[in-house]
């Protein structure tokens, strides 16, 4: 079997569930589209690998490399942060051609995609600040 192509970004929706809303947006706004934000490419583990508990340092280093700004924040507030780990399965797609800007424009546009189902194990505790 042929291995998959290393991606070069990965991007999730918040709020897709009724939980996550119960727990973290009081001021949900149904009008308003879900945020959509980055996730690091070092979050991705093979099938089967073994996980490990992150310590603080390194769970503050993960968010500052998608939020510089939250990093002073969690190191003045957080003398100690458990990453209280949240595990979700998730559907998950895949973009399976480039998209230019263009074929936004284009009303008969459909991408080809494919979709998986994906193990997520969350940091909750930051996700939650």
């Amino acid at each position: 079997m042929d291995s998959l192509p290393a991606p070069k970004n990965i991007y999730c929706m918040g709020l897709t569930c009724s939980q996550h809303l119960k727990e973290a947006a009081s001021d949900f706004d149904p009008d308003i589209p879900p945020p959509v934000f980055k996730k690091s490419l070092a979050s991705l583990t093979e099938n089967g690998a073994l996980l490990t508990i992150p310590p603080r340092n390194e769970i503050i280093s993960a968010v500052g490399q998608l939020e510089n700004d939250v990093v002073v924040s969690l190191n003045e507030r957080f003398e100690s942060l458990s990453p209280l780990l949240d595990y979700e399965v998730e559907l998950g797609f895949v973009l399976l051609t480039d998209i230019a800007e263009e074929d936004f424009n284009d009303d008969h546009f459909i991408p080809q995609i494919g979709f998986f189902i994906a193990n997520d194990l969350s940091a909750r505790s930051v996700a939650l600040l």
